[in-house]
């Protein structure tokens, strides 16, 4: 018998999501079922925060040139 725990499949945000939490194109509602769909995953949350601020900081950047 195997001893391995099945658990259910994690639903995961798809790429477009992702893609529109990084954009900062979720509304406030979508952004907190958003982060309550990665709570199982807090690295992929954190990781995605970063891209978030990467992408402000070379906005800024940008817009001083």
């Amino acid at each position: 018998m195997n001893d391995r725990t099945s658990h259910p499949a994690v639903p995961t945000p798809d790429e477009n999501a992702m893609l529109a939490f990084i954009e900062g194109e979720l509304s406030s509602l979508d952004e907190v079922a958003f982060r309550r769909t990665l709570r199982h995953a807090p690295q992929v949350l954190d990781r995605l925060e970063a891209m978030r601020r990467d992408k402000a900081i070379l906005r800024a950047s940008m817009l001083r040139e």
